[in-house]
C-alpha cells in the first residue's frame, strides 16, 4: 500500500521535508500545495527520487484521501489552512511546523476540531523524537532535578525557545512550566516581512524546581552549547559538531561521545513511520498546550510594551 503525503509551503522547511521523503527507498506519491508553486516545483523535482508528483497552487486536487500531511506555512495562516484541510480532505496524521500558532484563540478553536475528528495532530518538536536525546532520556534519573541550558548567538530566542519549551517537557516530564525570569532585548526584524525576533536571557522553573534556562546574546563566550544537569551527571552538547561530553562528578569520570544530531532533512520520514505512540505522544499538539500559551502570551505581551503595532511577533 503506498502512503499518499501532502505537502503544504514549500519554503525552506518544507523543501527539507521533502528532501527527507525523496530519500527514501520506499515508493511514496507525493502532492504539493504552494501559492509559488511554479517558482519552486524545478526544486522538487530535482530531488524526487522515484516518487510520484502532483503540483497546485492551491487545494483543487482530486485525490481526496491522504495518510499523512506537513503543514509548514507561517503560524499565522495555520488555522485557515487546517479548516480548509480538514473541510476538503480526510487525512490521518497531521505534522505542522512550531509554533502552531501565533493567536492564543487559534489553539483552542484546532484543538476542538481534532477531539472531534478521527486525525492526529503533531507539531514538529523534532529534538522529542531524536534518538540521541531519547538516550539521555532513558540515561536521566526522573526522580531528580533536571536542569537545562542553551547558549548562543542569534538562534532566534522567541520562536526557538518553544523548541527548548518542548524538549525541556520531554526530559522531566513535567506539565506545568512557568517563567521565572527575564531580560530580553528590543525587538528586531526578522528575515520574514511583518515578523520581529528578540535576544536575551529567559528563565523557565517547574513546581518542583526544574530549570531550563535561554541565553540568546552577542556576549556569550559559549556557543552553541546545550548543557543538562540532573543528579551527579553533566551532558554538554553540541548539536553542529555531533559531540556530547558526559561528565560524572561523583566519580570524575569523563566520556566524549559522537551525538547523533539529525536535521530534518533525515527525521521526517522517521516521523511518519513511526509506530510507537508513547515515544511521540508529548509531540501531540495537546500535549504542550497549556505551556505554550504561556510563552507565547508572554512574549506577545513583551512585544506590545515595546510599541509594536500591527506586527505578528513570532513566526
Amino acid at each position: 500500500n503506498i502512503k499518499k503525503i501532502l505537502f503544504v509551503g514549500l519554503g525552506n522547511i518544507g523543501i527539507r521535508h521533502f528532501e527527507s521523503i525523496s530519500k527514501s527507498k520506499r515508493k511514496y506519491i507525493c502532492f504539493f500545495i504552494d501559492p509559488d508553486i511554479k517558482k519552486i516545483k524545478n526544486k522538487i523535482v530535482k530531488l524526487n527520487k522515484n516518487h510520484d508528483l502532483f503540483f497546485s497552487e492551491d487545494f483543487d486536487f482530486d485525490e481526496k484521501s491522504y495518510d499523512f500531511t506537513i503543514i509548514s506555512t507561517n503560524s499565522d495562516i495555520r488555522k485557515d489552512i487546517i479548516n480548509i484541510l480538514m473541510r476538503k480532505f480526510k487525512i490521518k496524521k497531521y505534522l505542522i511546523e512550531k509554533i502552531p500558532f501565533n493567536n492564543i484563540n487559534d489553539y483552542r478553536t484546532v484543538l476542538n476540531k481534532f477531539s472531534r475528528s478521527n486525525s492526529l495532530c503533531y507539531v514538529n518538536y523534532v529534538r522529542n523524537y531524536m534518538q540521541c536525546y531519547m538516550n539521555i532520556k532513558k540515561e536521566i534519573n526522573q526522580k531528580k532535578l533536571i536542569n537545562l541550558e542553551v547558549f548562543g548567538k542569534k538562534w532566534n530566542l522567541a520562536s526557538n525557545s518553544f523548541h527548548y519549551l518542548s524538549l525541556f517537557a520531554y526530559l522531566n516530564n513535567q506539565k506545568e512550566i512557568f517563567i521565572n525570569e527575564h531580560k530580553l532585548s528590543k525587538p528586531i526584524k526578522s528575515k520574514r516581512e511583518n515578523f520581529f525576533e528578540i535576544t536575551g536571557y529567559l528563565k523557565f522553573i517547574t513546581k518542583r524546581g526544574d530549570t531550563l534556562v535561554l541565553r540568546d546574546q552577542k556576549n556569550n563566550l559559549i556557543d552553541d552549547i546545550l548543557i543538562i544537569k540532573n543528579d551527579v551527571n553533566i551532558y554538554n552538547i553540541s548539536e553542529s559538531k555531533k559531540i556530547i561530553h558526559k561528565l560524572n562528578t561523583k566519580t570524575f569520570n569523563m566520556k566524549k561521545e559522537r551525538f547523533n544530531f539529525l536535521y530534518q532533512s533525515s527525521m521526517t520520514e522517521r516521523f511518519l513511520l513511526h509506530d510507537k505512540e508513547k515515544e511521540i505522544y508529548m509531540n501531540k499538539l495537546n500535549f504542550n498546550f497549556k505551556n505554550e500559551i504561556k510563552l507565547l502570551r508572554f512574549f506577545k505581551t513583551i512585544f506590545q510594551k515595546r510599541v509594536i503595532k500591527n506586527s505578528i511577533p513570532i513566526t
